[in-house]
């Protein structure tokens, strides 16, 4: 699929990424299944997928998406929102892109996420992070807090936090915690963590990344 831009083919990698992906050493942006590839080279997003998942089949595929590569090739494939996400206890491949309407709320578009697992407990808790960049830091402050009042408005509650000054107040929304905030030109937060205290965690330390660089 020509997908316009890398950016544009990234987010749809990413959406239909699949549970039991493996990474494969192809482009940056590249995976395979029991039965599938599926890769990104420059402004093309690319599938493949064999009904008959032999060993013959799949280095055939391969072979082909490394030709489509050498034809097609992916240039300077970086994302460089993507650095700004702390590496401490990301999620491999997790990374993603919502190019519209991000978690039911119209105002978004192009919003980052990566997911992180933190240990501890009988299972590790799961925390998506998000960002978004605007044109300024005006702006940032206007989508934080629409998003804020969105949540609100639709039955969100906040929550004391003793690290509201710097990340701003939890939200228990349907059961869950949002946590939105900006930084200089981004808006940034956690979405659907477990719970709060995960859920600071984690968004402490993004708020400590974008601090320290911009792409």
């Amino acid at each position: 699929y020509d997908m316009g831009t890398l950016p544009q083919a990234f987010s749809v990698f990413s959406l239909q990424r699949r549970a039991e992906a493996q990474t494969i050493d192809l482009t940056p942006f590249a995976y395979q299944t029991q039965n599938s590839l599926y890769f990104v080279s420059g402004r093309y997003y690319v599938e493949a997928v064999t009904a008959m998942p032999t060993e013959p089949m799949m280095a055939a595929m391969l072979a082909m998406a490394r030709q489509f590569v050498a034809a097609h090739p992916p240039g300077v494939a970086e994302i460089s929102e993507l650095k700004l996400f702390p590496p401490e206890n990301l999620e491999v491949g997790s990374q993603g892109l919502q190019i519209v309407d991000a978690f039911g709320f119209d105002q978004f578009t192009n919003v980052f996420t990566a997911k992180y697992r933190l240990p501890g407990g009988a299972t590790n808790t799961e925390v998506l992070a998000f960002l978004e960049l605007t044109k300024t830091s005006a702006a940032a402050a206007v989508l934080r807090d629409a998003y804020r009042s969105f949540l609100l408005a639709n039955g969100g509650k906040e929550i004391e936090s003793q690290d509201a000054a710097s990340i701003g107040k939890p939200i228990n929304f349907m059961d869950n915690i949002e946590i939105v905030f900006a930084e200089s030109n981004m808006v940034a937060g956690i979405h659907a963590a477990p719970d709060a205290a995960s859920a600071e965690k984690v968004a402490q330390q993004l708020a400590d990344s974008l601090r320290k660089g911009k792409p």
